[in-house]
């Protein structure tokens, strides 16, 4: 069972446990409540719209590296959130933050290329910079912060008679 809590609902009580207590939402929804996260998920529309008017050669090439390195940095904030524990979450931000430099380069080697104009691209390399210090602010707050309790079960717990 996920559950993901409105601000105006009450906590579930679910095997003696509060799940969403405290604000939080539980299960894939908790997620969408990270700016990061949205920010990413803008950054892979602008690189998948960037992407398309380059070369079809590199379709295979850095055009396909460009599309998974921009991907790889929401699904990362995912990841890490659906892992439930402030260690996690930074472990895996460090990892969206690593995609963040690659995509960066590989927009670096583009503009090398002339495969965009460099306006456009340093606008999104602009963004990426923006992005890295928020990620890395993400990153910090989650290894200094007290442990967030795990994720709870899809499943309910066994009844005890």
């Amino acid at each position: 069972m996920l559950l993901s809590r409105a601000p105006d609902q009450r906590p579930a009580f679910f095997g003696g446990r509060v799940v969403g207590g405290r604000g939080w939402a539980v299960g894939p929804a908790s997620v969408r409540n990270l700016r990061i996260w949205h920010e990413g998920l803008a950054v892979v529309k602008e690189c998948y719209a960037l992407t398309t008017r380059w070369p079809k050669g590199e379709l295979f090439g850095l055009t396909a590296q460009v599309r998974r390195a921009a991907v790889s940095i929401p699904c990362n904030l995912a990841e890490g959130r659906g892992r439930g524990t402030n260690a996690e979450m930074a472990r895996f931000g460090q990892i969206a933050l690593g995609s963040v430099y690659e995509l960066d380069t590989l927009l670096q080697i583009a503009e090398d290329l002339k495969f965009s104009d460099s306006g456009t691209i340093n606008a999104l390399r602009t963004r990426l910079s923006a992005l890295s210090k928020q990620i890395s602010t993400y990153i910090q707050r989650r290894r200094t912060f007290p442990p967030v309790p795990p994720p709870t079960s899809d499943h309910p717990p066994p009844a005890t008679l």
